[in-house]
């Protein structure tokens, strides 16, 4: 039986790993740290916080890291292969975990009261919105973090000198992905800044 990870064309794998890799960093490493990150200061000022973007952003970043999870499970054998290295599987494991999270953060917004209006008392919530509340408001930081864990560990495996490389011809092509992490985070605490401090400056 022939591996089909073994017998790829380089140019082909290139493509393969650019759209794996970017539909992730744009998820994980922008859009849905952004959403969290400016919910999370606004959220008090009710009721003009915007729920619009928050449930867009969320919503689109979700699929986006669906859509790469998806992807990748496609176009490569990690879980199918044998003599996965322990750092390609734990890049696997923890890009999965992180997926599912994001699936049942979706889910868990669905049991949240929303809007939360002045002076209610969340005592006065039935018990399974309350475990849906806090469930949402704490577990999004973990699926969060296994999600950013996915993506550094990723572009190790882009490396020509990392074991766990995947094509060939490619030089400092780590770099690119490293680089477009670090950007897409820093692009989150400039858009954060700047809608948090504006949100608060007009309500």
């Amino acid at each position: 039986m022939i591996d089909r990870e073994l017998a790829y064309d380089p140019e082909k794998r290139h493509g393969q790993i650019q759209i794996h890799a970017w539909l992730l960093i744009w998820s994980w490493g922008f859009i849905i740290p952004c959403g969290t990150l400016i919910w999370t200061h606004t959220k008090r000022r009710q009721p003009s916080h915007p729920y619009t973007h928050f449930l867009f952003s969320g919503l689109v970043g979700v699929t986006l890291a669906i859509a790469g999870f998806a992807y990748g499970i496609a176009k490569f054998t990690t879980f199918s292969r044998e003599g996965v290295s322990a750092f390609r599987m734990a890049h696997a494991v923890t890009g999965t975990i992180a997926t599912i999270g994001a699936m049942i953060q979706t889910l868990l917004y669905a049991f949240m009261r929303k809007p939360r209006y002045p002076g209610e008392k969340p005592s006065d919530w039935p018990r399974w919105q309350k475990i849906g509340q806090f469930s949402h408001k704490y577990l999004g930081w973990v699926w969060l973090l296994f999600g950013l864990v996915a993506c550094e560990t990723g572009t190790h495996m882009t490396n020509v000198t990392h074991p766990d490389f995947l094509y060939l011809g490619w030089d400092h092509e780590d770099e690119i992905y490293t680089g477009g992490l670090i950007g897409a985070l820093l692009a989150t605490a400039v858009v954060t800044m700047t809608v948090v401090l504006g949100h608060n400056h007009y309500h």
